[in-house]
């Protein structure tokens, strides 16, 4: 949109126009997928300037008698200092008075001799009395011809009464248009001149206030066409340069800025990218309307077609070819037949010259585009790019592999994520999962249909619900293998043979070694890629792999997380700064169903929730508003069981909890009643295995946990004794990795951690030294994650936005910190690299001292039944509700 600012300075009776150097053309980046970088390259500068230029001196209608050319004839305004090229003329008549207005005949004529009869025959049968038109192209409706016409805004309108229109001298012969946009594209600065005629004999009237003009200009950066009003542009083609920038295209969009054209049916449209791949913009639309400063988008997402006969008007299009005249752009623009969907540059490197070939293929109008063109990439780094070369045959690299190791037991399932898929055909994928035994299943041929899809995760599951589709376009998700076309062939070093498409194939076998991931694309013309991995998800008779949970810590006084890998004494194996928020808890949960936890900061004062995919020093990636409700305490679980964690909160004065399953912005999704014991806290684990996280408690005045294993209200299902330790506060995990969490005692003042594999009134099982930080709060996570292996040396894409602009060169230009998103939260620059030596802040004791057992000698033991079911509340406060409070 044009910037347009009013700075004028009065220079007898014509109001001149100050050049102000910011009015400029603003685009704005789109955000797209969260692992995309996406970069803007635009041609050319961009300005635009707007005036208003008066004559005030009355305009007697006619000089004398009751009919003929008006006093002065003609009345003239003086155009200077106005840069470019006019895109848009307003002409205002202001203050006229007429008996009968349909006698008058205007005409406008520019500095270029250039003519428009604005208004001719009009509002037959009325009377005007000081009302002011303003004629303008883009008005919603022209001068009426008969009745009333007050003041407002009008299309030129020319009647062509039985009296003709022939003005006398000075005027020049006619006969004459009417449409304003024959001044578009010629220099404003100048003398304008108006002729006011009348042509019936009767009545008189007067322009009171003179007239005036409204002019826009431009530096038009191409004229459709170059010279005359049929041809190709100038310049032809406009290049763009584009180089330095990392990644594979996985969508192009082109913005058209400022189309300005009498006839825009005349515009052929062609791009052409550094390769040669050419995608045919525009042809044939809009019909004939006029179009002024208009910006287009280009872009195969977008829901319509420019349309063909118009009126077309600002907004995001997809490519639009209507049949017409020939599609013919001369040399050197390469030769048709010409692509019709700008999916055609998926998988392309973006860095070369791209080109914009604009053609008016008819004579009789002419036009320009004011700020030329840009492209609009997202592009994404390729784990595997299909193909590896030209557009057929195997991935690179064929194959994929992950490597397995330290898992125990044999198979009981696997599912295949394959993450951000991107092709433009990918009914022409083949894709063939191998085991280290020689297992093959395949996940997918010729699915999906035609339609490009770009940045797709599918997750394969011999238990989902649905296959992949076959001619459909296929959305993200879970879905079951699928070959559409059995007997495939994946070249060597791929297995021979048919496959089944049943990941149950791999059951039974040790999961151990390198498993492959053979893609193949089976159809010439089409490219795509995997852009950032794929992973497999195991599960074996022994419960899966990873570590199963481990230790870690917290320090709000210097955002550093410090987490250990092994559930010994020892020093960080991670250390990264996240967070620093006054008053923030901090809280480790899975966000993103990868099986490693990561860090998350609830803030109770605002009731935001800043969470981070990964154990790095980094910003937010997912903000939530969801609490405040004073005194609640935060708690985090999977309580749906679908692999992803959620949020929660416990109001300890009332016993209500209050869940939620999604990471955003809303109200509870479940709310129950349990516990309201007081000094008693929220803790949350999967006690029984089943892969949905329950709440629970542990009351520290008397070492007495109570766990549940549904959320809902009711008793506890087990209650235990554990702990009682001064200043122990309660932590939960999978120590043992057996897919059930249990109990455990930190204690900071000593830096000693107590943990138990069972959830029974018993002693510690598991000790370790580790800690002692002042201020700092434990957290306990999979650290190392406890199902999926990702691929090794997975290209995963940037975060960070960068905007290049090309006006001949590119360089880099970061966003402003005042146009980032909320949710990127702030950390101090506190370098993580080094972690302390943890174990200097805790005694060196390598064996549990024996008067520190975890059943408290100095506290009476109290009996499970001493607090049947927590005290529990019948009924929560009605005021509480879904217990969402913004800020």
């Amino acid at each position: 949109m044009l910037k347009r600012t009013k700075a004028t300075q009065s220079k007898g009776d014509v109001v001149v126009p100050k050049n102000n150097p910011n009015w400029t053309r603003r685009l704005r980046l789109l955000l797209m997928l969260c692992s995309a970088a996406i970069l803007l390259l635009t041609f050319g500068p961009s300005g635009a300037a707007f005036g208003i230029f008066a004559n005030q001196t009355a305009i007697a209608i006619p000089a004398g008698g009751s009919d003929g050319p008006a006093n002065p004839y003609p009345s003239v305004i003086t155009v200077d200092n106005l840069p470019g090229l006019i895109i848009d003329v307003k002409v205002q008549l202001r203050g006229l008075t007429h008996g009968a207005p349909a006698d008058l005949d205007i005409l406008v004529i520019g500095p270029t001799g250039s003519t428009a009869l604005v208004a001719s025959d009009a509002c037959a049968g009325t009377v005007v009395n000081g009302v002011t038109w303003t004629l303008s192209a883009v008005a919603a409706q022209p001068l009426p011809s008969a009745g009333a016409c007050p003041s407002g805004s009008y299309q030129p309108a020319n009647y062509d009464g039985s009296d003709g229109d022939n003005l006398p001298l000075p005027a020049p012969g006619g006969p004459y248009g009417s449409a304003l946009s024959v001044f578009n594209g010629t220099n404003a600065n100048g003398v304008w001149q108006i002729l006011v005629f009348d042509d019936q004999a009767g009545s008189t009237g007067l322009l009171g206030q003179g007239w005036a003009l409204e002019i826009t200009t431009a530096p038009a950066l191409i004229a459709v066409p170059g010279t005359g009003t049929s041809g190709i542009a100038n310049p032809y083609p406009t290049l763009l340069n584009v180089s330095g920038q990392g990644g594979l295209i996985a969508d192009v969009n082109a913005n058209i800025s400022g189309v300005t054209h009498p006839f825009a049916d005349d515009l052929d449209l062609l791009l052409v990218g550094p390769t040669g791949q050419s995608v045919l913009l525009v042809s044939d639309a809009c019909g004939s309307p006029d179009l002024v400063d208009v910006n287009w988008t280009i872009s195969d997402e977008a829901v319509t077609l420019l349309p063909d006969t118009g009126p077309c008007v600002a907004g995001s299009f997809r490519p639009s070819n209507y049949p017409g005249d020939s599609d013919v752009f001369p040399a050197p623009a390469p030769a048709g037949p010409y692509g019709t969907a700008l999916s055609g540059f998926d998988g392309l490197s973006p860095n070369g010259l791209w080109q914009l070939y604009a053609v008016d293929d008819t004579p009789g109008s002419a036009g320009f585009i004011v700020d030329g063109f840009s492209v609009q990439f997202v592009t994404q780094p390729s784990a595997i790019t299909v193909p590896g070369a030209g557009s057929t045959g195997i991935a690179n690299p064929y194959p994929a592999t992950v490597d397995v190791t330290g898992r125990t037991g044999t198979i009981t399932d696997v599912d295949v994520v394959v993450n951000g898929v991107t092709h433009s055909r990918p009914d022409d994928l083949d894709m063939l999962v191998v085991s280290p035994g020689g297992q093959a299943a395949v996940l997918a041929s010729d699915a999906c249909g035609e339609s490009d899809i770009v940045n797709r995760t599918w997750t394969f599951d011999d238990e989902a619900a649905l296959p992949l589709p076959d001619a459909t376009l296929c959305s993200s998700g879970s879905f079951r293998p699928a070959d559409y076309e059995p007997g495939e062939n994946y070249p060597f070093p791929a297995p021979l043979g048919t496959h089944s498409a049943n990941l149950a194939v791999f059951d039974g076998i040790d999961p151990n070694g390198t498993w492959q991931l053979f893609i193949v694309d089976d159809l010439v013309n089409e490219t795509g890629f995997v852009v950032t991995d794929w992973q497999v998800n195991i599960t074996t008779t022994t419960g899966g792999g990873g570590a199963g949970t481990r230790v870690g810590l917290y320090n709000p006084a210097n955002a550093l997380w410090l987490l250990r890998n092994d559930l010994t004494t020892g020093e960080a194996d991670t250390a990264f700064v996240y967070g620093g928020v006054p008053n923030g808890i901090g809280l480790a949960g899975d966000w993103n169903s990868d099986n490693i936890d990561s860090p998350g900061i609830y803030v109770p004062d605002l009731a935001f929730w800043f969470l981070r995919n990964s154990n790095t020093t980094g910003e937010g990636e997912i903000f939530i508003v969801y609490g405040g409700i004073a005194g609640a305490l935060p708690v985090v679980g999977d309580w749906d069981g679908d692999g992803a964690d959620g949020i929660g909160l416990y109001i300890p004065a009332t016993g209500q909890w209050l869940l939620r399953d999604s990471l955003t912005t809303g109200g509870a999704q479940i709310s129950f009643l349990f516990g309201g014991i007081a000094g008693a806290l929220p803790i949350a684990g999967d006690w029984n295995g089943d892969g949905i996280d329950t709440i629970g408690l542990y009351n520290p005045a008397t070492a007495q946990w109570l766990l549940r294993n549904s959320n809902a209200t009711g008793d506890a299902d087990v209650s235990l004794l554990y702990g009682g330790i001064a200043g122990g506060v309660p932590v939960v995990g999978d120590w043992d990795n057996n897919n059930s969490d249990t109990v455990g005692i930190y204690v900071p003042d000593l830096a000693f951690w107590f943990l138990r594999n069972s959830n029974t009134t018993g002693e510690g099982e598991s000790f370790l030294v580790y800690g002692g930080i002042q201020g700092a709060t434990p957290v306990t996570g999979a650290w190392m994650g406890s199902g999926p292996i990702m691929v090794s040396g997975a290209n995963v894409a940037a975060s960070l936005t960068q905007t290049n602009r090309a006006n001949g060169s590119s360089g880099s230009i970061a966003a402003p910190a005042a146009e980032l998103a909320p949710h990127l939260l702030a950390v101090p620059t506190l370098a993580p690299a080094v972690a302390p030596v943890l174990a200097q802040a805790a005694p060196s004791i390598d064996v549990v001292p024996p008067e520190l057992n975890l059943l408290n000698p100095s506290a009476p033991l109290i009996a499970p039944t001493a607090v049947p079911g927590g005290q529990l509340l019948e009924q929560a406060p009605a005021e509480l509700g879904d217990a969402l409070i913004g800020p």
